[in-house]
């Protein structure tokens, strides 16, 4: 016989089980999207990158920059997750990046500075993406900065000037006009032999022509140095 008062056994919910199906089926989805949540940040995802980060251009434009004058520094990045995080580490005296770590969302990013002091030096870049894992990369960027020579041959010239204009010195005579004397110089000189040269010749060709005369005169009996015999 059976007891009438017998209850049937409490059934099971079934809602925890549903619920762990869905939650399968939602990180199954999620797996295959490439999200995972973001640390630090609830209900967030940050999509796995499908590259990691690199950098396309980091430089100084220009690379040769005059003491005082303005360079840009320019970064161009390729691949990764946005927003990048960028660390420069410079040596570069009067060219710093205005903040660093630098945050970007954008992979293009530039700033100007002013070097100081003459010579070679360089700029470390390191960047991280914000991918999941993060993809990491690091670049050196070189620049030369020379001295100004156009206000040192200015104030050069500015004080010969003066110099010349307060003391009086010598004139300095152009080099043109040193050749010209030269050559008026060589051709008095030249003239001066000439005439000394005719002149002696003329008076070799006249001491010739004289004893000449006096031979003749002298066959004709007509010389007046000679006393005449007396008749």
């Amino acid at each position: 016989m059976f007891r009438s008062d017998v209850r049937p056994a409490p059934t099971r919910s079934v809602v925890p089980i549903s619920l762990a199906i869905a939650l399968i089926l939602v990180g199954s989805v999620v797996g295959s999207f490439g999200l995972t949540p973001r640390p630090g940040e609830t209900g967030g995802f940050a999509r796995t990158a499908s590259t990691p980060v690199s950098i396309s251009s980091f430089s100084f434009q220009p690379q040769t920059v005059t003491s005082g004058s303005s360079t840009t520094v320019s970064v161009s990045l390729s691949g990764g997750t946005s927003p990048y995080e960028l660390w420069f580490n410079s040596s570069v005296p009067g060219c710093q990046s205005p903040q660093s770590p630098m945050s970007i969302t954008s992979p293009q990013y530039s700033f100007s500075c002013n070097p100081t002091n003459q010579g070679g030096y360089s700029m470390h870049l390191d960047v991280v993406d914000s991918s999941l894992p993060a993809s990491r990369t690091s670049l050196t960027a070189d620049v030369t900065v020379v001295s100004n020579s156009n206000g040192n041959g200015n104030g050069n010239g500015n004080s010969n000037n003066n110099n010349n204009g307060s003391g009086g010195g010598s004139l300095a005579i152009p080099s043109g006009l040193e050749q010209i004397a030269l050559i008026v110089a060589l051709v008095f000189l030249g003239t001066m032999i000439a005439i000394a040269a005719g002149t002696i010749a003329t008076a070799v060709v006249v001491s010739r022509r004289l004893r000449q005369i006096n031979e003749t005169l002298a066959k004709m009996n007509l010389n007046p140095k000679e006393p005449k015999p007396p008749t």
